[in-house]
């Protein structure tokens, strides 16, 4: 698809779409990462408790142990910041986001290679995982591959919006997952106010 048709700026187009991109820079902080720490760190340390609990019942727990019962989780987060560091590399550092917003949905457009090389990272993560033992890296895979094929949120399903002007992102809740859109400061107030306008009555109330 023609990258002219997505300025940098939200612009609406004849066909009375509104259509954007933004370019979101791997290396830097960015709500990307946030949301990745926080879903590793909950797993992780969901699991290492649950562990711990399971090595304290049939041994006595000592630092030198519960330090042991440590190393496969700082491994995990090893490896996800390895795997992101590839696909930084890959995408050239950064992630181009290509969007269509209109009076029914928003939709991030997704090149073919991106969603191919994010099937392949999830396929990747998931069978490491399983050949590990590691379900919570094997959960995460999972939920990559789901978010590849993944990106059309009709309004309608919306039950909450969460805005990220710092991050220049928006986050969507819906009743069958989530959603994140990012768009430039100059236009972030337009789509914020745009969704906001248009979701369900009830919801607004």
């Amino acid at each position: 698809m023609n990258d002219t048709l997505y300025p940098s700026k939200v612009t609406k187009t004849p066909d009375g779409a509104y259509r954007w991109s933004y370019d979101m820079p791997m290396f830097r902080p960015n709500y990307l990462m946030v949301v990745l720490a926080k879903v590793l760190g909950i797993i992780s340390v969901a699991m290492y408790i649950f562990t711990l609990y399971l090595v304290a019942a049939g041994s006595r727990m000592t630092l030198r142990l519960a330090l042991l019962t440590l190393l496969p989780f700082v491994g995990l987060f090893a490896l996800a910041a390895l795997i992101y560091s590839i696909c930084g590399l890959v995408m050239g550092g950064t992630y181009h986001l290509r969007f269509e917003m209109n009076e029914e949905a928003i939709m991030l457009v997704r090149k073919a290679s991106t969603n191919q090389l994010m099937e392949s990272v999830s396929v990747i993560m998931v069978l490491t995982g399983a050949a590990s033992g590691n379900v919570g890296q094997s959960l995460t895979g999972a939920g990559m591959a789901a978010g590849a094929g993944s990106g059309l949120t009709r309004f309608e399903n919306i039950s909450r919006i969460h805005p990220h002007p710092k991050y220049d992102e928006i986050s969507l809740t819906s009743f069958d997952g989530f959603n994140q859109i990012w768009v430039g400061p100059e236009s972030f107030e337009f789509v914020r106010d745009y969704l906001s306008e248009h979701l369900p009555k009830k919801k607004k109330k």
